[in-house]
């Protein structure tokens, strides 16, 4: 925190991962909350959860993940942080869904005529969200900047990870790659390249007092028998 607490606000990402699961085609929600400022980013919490309807497109399941964010963590947080602050706070909402975006802003659609009543509640209650509380107000986010992506889907690209990571503030180095691998060769390291799942995300940025003990709570079985630093 580098800001003065009456430049602080909230920043909170959701993001889906549309038919994510194979047996189900269910989706997965991913949501990322933290304070920020020109000179602070302090993340507070992160979730990884699979939805309980199935949706028909990416817009419907990137809804289902908005309503679950800003009920479960973006109106709790104003509560909170406007008792810390003793003053009004303003949530930033970042989507990455255009199509989403108007859907919320106008709160219809046409080509979303067919949504089942979980949905249409979701759209109806973020629109008069989004349209009655000037604390709150809905950002487009490109998708390379989303901060919850590493938490709806799984990487097994290294360059996507450690970008994914990096921008929520996880970041390795040799001296914890040496204890979690300790028969490592030199040039392996580096920055290892796990195959990254929403579950070892959310491990990650788990509840670990010290920031070194994050990493102690990944298995060895989540890592590759040699990492190749990408």
């Amino acid at each position: 925190i580098g800001d003065p607490l009456d430049k602080l606000e909230i920043a909170l990402y959701s993001d889906a991962d549309f038919a994510g699961c194979p047996s189900t085609s269910k989706s997965t929600s991913g949501i990322f909350i933290a304070i920020t400022g020109d000179s602070s980013f302090f993340p507070l919490n992160a979730v990884s959860k699979k939805q309980t309807c199935v949706s028909h497109s990416t817009p419907e399941a990137e809804i289902v993940a908005a309503d679950f964010a800003l009920r479960t963590e973006g109106i709790p947080a104003f509560s909170l942080w406007e008792l810390v602050t003793g003053r009004k706070i303003k949530l930033r909402f970042y989507e990455d869904n255009q199509a989403t975006i108007r859907i919320l802003k106008t709160g219809r659609n046409p080509s979303l005529r067919h949504v089942s009543r979980t949905h249409r509640v979701d759209i109806d209650w973020l629109h008069e969200q989004f349209s009655n509380d000037p604390q709150l107000t809905l950002d487009y986010c490109v998708s390379a900047d989303m901060r919850a992506d590493l938490l709806t889907k799984s990487f097994t690209n290294s360059v996507s990870w450690n970008h994914a990571r990096e921008l929520v503030g996880v970041k390795y180095s040799k001296a914890v790659y040496r204890k979690l691998i300790p028969d490592a060769t030199p040039a392996a390291q580096g920055v290892p390249t796990p195959t990254a799942t929403p579950a070892l995300c959310a491990c990650l940025l788990g509840k670990a007092q010290n920031p070194t003990d994050r990493y102690d709570m990944v298995r060895i079985a989540d890592l590759p028998e040699r990492a190749n630093p990408g």
